[in-house]
């Protein structure tokens, strides 16, 4: 069986999903040749679309955010996975919303046998927004636990200042509530984006503590996330939120909210809160403080991530392409 892999072009500080299926191909049987299509930036999208044409295998597996590529290649070898459709559901409007769906959305995924999605909320969304697509063409596939991310033992006795690391600084990513939530607090917050004018000005009224990184390799993000004391992760949306499971390996008690996909990838070990509510955020971190409960958050996460191993997820994938070949 011949799988080619499908990728977005190139772009410096995103990797989630290269890394995702790294992890799923390194997992994957020996008798599965594995070939790779990259879209060249540099090339206009009928260019790649023609090039991909010329490419022959039993499956073509598009792994996100290339969707027109569909365009390419035969439906009936044509798997998509699909992480989540938040920038069409709460960025755009009016007739930029209109043809985003159209092109990005409605054309590609008429050109495609199956799905995966990432989360059960993420089909969910699927099936509620393009209602041609049936419960059956879409296989609901966690992402894996990346294997660079395992347990890092700290005292539960945590210090002052206490050591929150959020990722990403976008609207979604309710970075604000955070803010909000720590004034008066001792506590340093890290957080892994490019800065945000509006947000550290915020942070500096507020005379609170804070880094800025941006661009960190896998190696340092690990050591990042090992530094800290609390994992911050309370988005207002995430088709999955891969953050949660990260800090779980490692060994770092979670906060995430109660929405979307996060209370399924957080399973009972993160502490959930309604991101929007500044108190429950505040209760969290004051909660997390206390050694006893943050150990039990700790072992909690341990156990949850069990599910998103690697070779688990590449079984599925794997399933998925022989019901795909059959």
């Amino acid at each position: 069986m011949k799988v080619c892999f499908i990728y977005r072009e190139s772009r410096q500080g995103g990797y989630s999903i290269e890394e995702v299926f790294k992890n799923v191909r390194d997992h994957l049987p020996e008798e599965i040749d594995q070939i790779e299509f990259r879209v060249d930036g540099s090339k206009s999208k009928i260019s790649n679309i023609l090039t991909l044409s010329k490419i022959d295998a039993d499956v073509y597996h598009i792994t996100g955010d290339c969707n027109y590529l569909a365009l390419a290649i035969p439906k009936n070898k044509a798997l998509l996975t699909i992480h989540d459709i938040g920038h069409l559901e709460n960025t755009l409007s009016g007739y930029k919303k209109i043809i985003y769906k159209l092109f990005w959305w409605t054309i590609p995924l008429k050109r495609v046998k199956c799905f995966s999605s990432v989360s059960r909320f993420t089909k969910g969304k699927i099936i509620e927004v393009f209602k041609w697509v049936s419960e059956e063409q879409v296989t609901v596939i966690h992402n894996p636990l990346n294997s660079s991310f395992v347990l890092s033992p700290k005292n539960s006795e945590t210090k002052q200042p206490l050591s929150i690391i959020q990722i990403g600084s976008g609207k979604h990513k309710n970075l604000k509530s955070l803010i909000e939530a720590v004034e008066g607090m001792d506590v340093v917050l890290t957080i892994v984006s490019h800065p945000n004018e509006e947000l550290e000005g915020l942070m500096k009224r507020k005379s609170i503590s804070y880094k800025w990184l941006s661009n960190l390799s896998e190696g340092k993000l690990i050591e990042e996330y090992i530094k800290s004391d609390i994992v911050y992760f309370a988005s207002t949306y995430e088709g999955f939120g891969l953050p949660i499971v990260e800090g779980q390996s490692l060994g770092r008690p979670v906060i995430t909210s109660n929405l979307c996909s996060m209370p399924e990838v957080a399973g009972s070990g993160a502490y959930l809160v309604n991101p929007n509510k500044i108190n429950e955020i505040k209760e969290a971190i004051l909660t997390l403080k206390q050694p006893e409960k943050w150990s039990k958050e700790v072992e909690r996460g341990l156990h949850n991530i069990e599910r998103f191993r690697p070779d688990l997820i590449a079984d599925q994938y794997y399933n998925l392409y022989k019901s795909i070949v059959k």
